[in-house]
């Protein structure tokens, strides 16, 4: 291959020699490395928990180290994303626009993702802080630039064409957050004193609930996508036990907004199944029918419950901030914030 590369002349030539192996090299141990970093993250706290001071500061030195770790590997992604779109636009596209219109129109969602990305771009330009904007801040570090390397992610994701490599991540995803969420639960009713480690509780390594809200729910949509469309039936019943577990978590998490997105989306996985397979079957519906079952079983007191409010108190919380906005009462500006 080498003696070949030397002889290439343009850049057309170079990716014609290289193929398509080496994206699947490169990219799956990136991402292997990026899913396991919070459970890497979970053994830092709990084996410097006697070197660090039990505050806000002391946690914030470890979640440093993992954001730092979430960045770089997410530039690297990032960075072959890059690479790979150059990839395309030269080969596929054959370096025409109207090709990629073509490839547009086929794929709709990715356009309204990227308007989205053009939208979040435009807003951080006109900002009054547009240094926050772009970075974050220490408490969220949530910019634009975690924003776009979320995209590279996604991006990479999609040139990934082994489907046992697309398997062995979406497993193994979903199996890190099922460590984290026995993390939670020990964070929640202490487990083997796990409270003296953590100084944020019921968030995992996380530094909020809510931010391990929004990590659970991708993992829930994960697991159900597998569930839906996994054959063999030890493998169903594995999925179907997490799926059970996680979305019994995300409720006890008592993040109510991850929570109506949770359920949304497992209505809406409904319709793209339906879609997809050009046909409905009924399991399509199981997704929807654990979240339903366990809210209920939340409601009623027949599973533990967490030291939050239960899902009946959420939506009577939710239901009077809506009628205190509808009505432009004086405590309308407290809307959401209970």
């Amino acid at each position: 291959m080498f003696s070949k590369l030397k002889q290439c002349t343009t850049l057309k030539e170079i990716f014609v020699v290289l193929g398509t192996t080496w994206i699947s090299k490169i990219l799956f141990p990136l991402l292997v490395i990026l899913i396991i970093t919070p459970v890497y993250a979970m053994k830092a706290y709990i084996m410097e928990c006697d070197n660090l001071e039990w505050d806000w500061a002391g946690q914030r030195a470890i979640w440093s180290d993992y954001e730092c770790a979430v960045c770089v590997i997410g530039l690297l992604i990032l960075i072959l994303f890059g690479i790979l779109i150059l990839r395309q636009w030269i080969i596929v596209y054959d370096a025409k626009w109207k090709n990629v219109l073509l490839d547009a129109k086929a794929h709709p969602w990715n356009v309204f993702l990227l308007a989205m990305l053009l939208w979040s771009l435009l807003s951080t330009f006109f900002s009054k802080y547009p240094l926050k904007c772009f970075l974050g801040n220490e408490y969220r570090f949530e910019g634009i630039l975690m924003y776009v390397i979320y995209m590279g992610i996604y991006g990479c994701c999609l040139f990934l064409k082994d489907e046992q490599k697309k398997r062995w991540v979406l497993w193994g995803y979903s199996l890190a957050a099922t460590v984290l969420c026995v993390l939670m639960l020990a964070q929640e009713w202490d487990w083997f004193g796990i409270r003296e480690v953590f100084f944020v509780q019921g968030a995992a390594v996380f530094f909020n609930p809510n931010h391990f809200g929004y990590y659970l729910n991708m993992s829930i949509l994960v697991l159900s996508g597998l569930l839906l469309y996994e054959t063999k039936r030890r493998r169903q019943i594995v999925l179907l036990l997490l799926l059970l577990f996680q979305i019994y978590v995300m409720i006890i998490n008592d993040t109510f907004g991850c929570y109506l997105a949770m359920t949304v989306t497992t209505l809406v996985l409904i319709v793209f199944a339906t879609r997809n397979q050009r046909s409905f079957s009924p399991k399509y519906l199981v997704p929807f029918a654990v979240v339903l079952l366990l809210s209920v079983c939340n409601v009623v007191g027949i599973l533990p419950k967490g030291s939050g409010k239960d899902v009946q108190e959420n939506l009577s919380t939710f239901f009077y901030d809506i009628g205190q906005v509808a009505g432009q009462t004086d405590e309308m500006e407290q809307a959401g914030s209970s």
